[in-house]
């Protein structure tokens, strides 16, 4: 059975929680991930974080 990607919408991405979490969704591989911060695109270049 294929396993469906799932997303995560995480608010405050740039903040240490935030980060962590996304480094751990990330290793899982089977997460959409849309990253909120109000500080601005620090990852702007990695397409897994929206602002």
């Amino acid at each position: 059975m294929k396993a469906d990607k799932k997303t995560a919408l995480v608010v405050g991405a740039n903040g240490i929680i935030g980060t962590n979490l996304i480094n751990y969704l990330e290793e899982l591989g089977t997460w959409d991930i849309i990253g909120l911060s109000r500080r601005g695109d620090k990852h702007q270049e990695n397409p897994i974080y929206s602002c």
